[in-house]
């Protein structure tokens, strides 16, 4: 049986789209390691805790990641809201890091921001 033109096309996109969700999940992953070391910020807070240098300097890699591209900030923020989503009532301590760290990420920490609209 021969391919036809659309065929092709829709297995194509099938197989770019598999793809780029493995690729997404991967770095989301890197990501999430990059910030592993706020973990103990996120979960305990302040005043107790103070922020280590490891998260701002993991802060720091995003943001010059980030700074590359429209591309790259819109997938680091969709990485970072899912993280902020696992961590719910602590949104607002992780919303707060890049400031702790004097870090600009090119978008704010939101739980409900739309990464789709960052440019």
């Amino acid at each position: 049986m021969a391919f036809t033109s659309k065929t092709h096309i829709i297995l194509t996109i099938t197989i770019t789209l598999l793809f780029l969700n493995y690729t997404m999940v991967t770095y989301c992953d890197v990501i999430s390691s990059l910030l592993y070391s706020c973990e103990n910020f996120v979960v305990h807070g302040p005043p107790e805790m103070a922020v280590s240098s490891e998260c701002c300097g993991g802060l720091l890699h995003l943001a010059n990641i980030s700074g590359k591209s429209i591309l790259a900030r819109r997938f680091i923020c969709s990485c970072i809201v899912s993280l902020i989503d696992d961590y719910g009532p602590n949104a607002t301590t992780i919303a707060s890091l890049p400031g702790l760290c004097g870090v600009y990420l090119g978008f704010p920490l939101d739980p409900n921001i739309d990464c789709n609209n960052i440019f």
